[in-house]
């Protein structure tokens, strides 16, 4: 390569155009309501705020290349790789035969369109330029907990296989079709805030996150921290955000969304400087401080394998022997009630309940009953009430007597 610098500053992803197998994409500035992540509230996730990097990082990025990125010529066979290339398209300089690139229909399939271009580049560059980083290398990561397989998927920057235990994973690289993340969904991404917070199990208990933000933010949070990996890169090639979290885990950094045709900096630069920040390269990034809770820094994060999917939709059979007719209510719990005078309740020409066709008095509990017995011979028949002397009853003896005014 003659000029790295000048490559990396002047290559450009090709257009990915969606195959006609492909769901439809949604109209521009609108959202996808595709992105069904099974991903509801936990109480072990500790994100809370979310912090956006402004221009400063662009300048970061751009201040880095000019002094980091080598302008003579170098050396690329020096990577020891042979399937190792410059991949990405650049005007006089590298040229790239897209026709062996496929449409892509599925989410696999945008794999080849990610893997050998953006990240293939990253990998090359990063590695000729550093030594010592070619140990590490991206992998698709076949994750079994993932049960969004068909919508999300991630790369792993580690060093060995990253299912390995012995492997160290700095940095994930998550990508979705662009009919599901599409260009409003991956802007409200970069955009949010705040992450709810989770709410003990009651009356108001989510059992879901309703906005899709939410539950991509908490989707990436759990594979980051199940990873421990705090870099992150969010894609659905036609778009590109960049990521990481706090120590504690409880504040995360985001930029702007970058369009793949972007430039200064590149796409290809975007992802150069984070996998070296993710690597604590001189000159990159670092994570800023925030305050957060001393067990959150020292504390590993347990993130548990995910859970089956729970289906709110239909109602749970009833263990009662109601039928669903209100009427029928006290007879299925084995209650008797008695009739209840029309002036009282409002109802006008309903008979005793005990004449309904569907009471049973068998539905009374032989215990209850003998309960009921014994309790009643505790006291005598008609006992009377015990009044102190000189204490005069507040209640007249006579029904229907006027009791006196309300006070307001």
């Amino acid at each position: 390569m003659e000029n790295l610098r000048y490559y990396l500053a002047s290559c450009e992803l090709p257009m990915m155009q969606n195959g006609k197998k492909a769901p439809d994409a949604p109209p521009d500035g609108h959202k996808s309501h595709k992105n069904y992540l099974q991903i509801g509230p936990e109480p072990w996730r500790r994100l809370e705020n979310i912090y956006p990097l402004q221009e400063a990082i662009d300048e970061a990025i751009m201040r880095w290349m000019e002094e980091r990125v080598p302008s003579a010529p170098l050396d690329i066979s020096e990577t020891d790789e042979p399937e190792e290339l410059l991949s990405v398209p650049c005007r006089f300089t590298v040229e790239f035969p897209l026709g062996i690139m496929r449409r892509p229909d599925t989410i696999i399939q945008m794999v080849p369109w990610i893997e050998n271009l953006p990240l293939q580049t990253t990998q090359c560059a990063l590695h000729s330029m550093f030594p010592q980083t070619r140990d590490s290398a991206f992998s698709l990561v076949g994750d079994p907990e993932n049960v969004d397989k068909d919508i999300f998927q991630y790369f792993s920057w580690s060093t060995g296989c990253p299912s390995d235990s012995q492997s160290t994973s700095r940095l994930t690289v998550a990508f979705q079709p662009p009919w599901i993340l599409s260009d409003k969904d991956i802007t409200q991404f970069s955009r949010c805030k705040s992450f709810p917070p989770f709410r003990k199990m009651g009356d108001a208990y989510p059992t879901q996150l309703a906005d899709s933000k939410h539950r991509l933010w908490g989707k990436m949070w759990d594979i980051c921290a199940r990873q421990r990996t705090r870099w992150f890169v969010l894609t659905s090639y036609n778009n590109w955000v960049f990521g990481a979290f706090s120590e504690g885990w409880s504040t995360a950094f985001v930029t702007d969304v970058y369009s793949f045709d972007s430039c200064n900096p590149t796409i290809v630069e975007c992802l150069l400087f984070w996998v070296a920040s993710s690597m604590r390269i001189g000159g990159t990034a670092s994570i800023p401080k925030v305050p957060e809770p001393i067990a959150h820094r020292f504390l590993h994060v347990s993130v548990p394998p995910n859970r089956a999917q729970i289906d709110f939709e239909n109602a749970a059979n009833s263990e009662s022997h109601w039928d669903g007719k209100s009427d029928e209510a006290a007879p299925s719990a084995g209650v008797l009630l008695t009739d209840t005078a029309s002036c009282v309740s409002g109802l006008s020409g309903a008979g005793p309940l005990t004449d309904h066709p569907g009471y049973q008095p068998s539905l009374r509990q032989p215990l209850l009953v003998s309960w009921l017995a014994n309790t009643s011979g505790c006291l005598p028949p008609d006992a009377p009430s015990i009044v102190p002397r000189g204490v005069k009853r507040l209640i007249p003896e006579r029904a229907g007597a006027r009791l006196g005014d309300w006070l307001v």
